[in-house]
């Protein structure tokens, strides 16, 4: 499994970078989506069978999601307002991590369009050196 896929590092890419580096949302709204996720991972985990550690992003499917909403009603009485607000904090975590995707996969392209610059340029290079000789 790779490190990337595994779900505890976009939940810290979550909490510490985008809650409060990019978006500077308050103590309690961060305090909110923690608790969201914190109810949210033992049921993915319980419904995988996977432990805590071993979760991926992949996990987190709507199917799971909907079964978790409905829990969140039915069995710890939570109003409508409360699921809603689990409910928005877990699309947060979905947005941050396909724009963190998205960042990642365009310093990639970026990374390969200099090599492909710099390969051109020896390539270049090498030919007005073959050619002065």
């Amino acid at each position: 499994m790779k490190t990337f896929s595994l779900l505890a590092t976009w939940i810290r890419r979550f909490l510490l970078e985008h809650l409060i580096g990019d978006r500077n949302l308050t103590h309690n709204t961060q305090i909110s989506y923690r608790d969201a996720l914190v109810l949210l991972l033992p049921f993915v985990a319980n419904k995988t069978a996977k432990s805590l550690d071993r979760l991926t992003i992949e996990d987190i499917r709507a199917d799971i999601v909907r079964q978790f909403l409905l829990e969140l009603e039915q069995k710890r009485g939570c109003s409508i307002s409360t699921r809603n607000q689990r409910l928005a904090a877990i699309h947060a975590l979905s947005r941050v991590r396909a724009l963190l995707r998205r960042r990642s996969a365009s310093a990639q392209q970026g990374a390969r369009a200099e090599l492909c610059l710099i390969t051109e340029l020896r390539s270049a290079l090498d030919r007005l050196c073959s050619a002065q000789r």
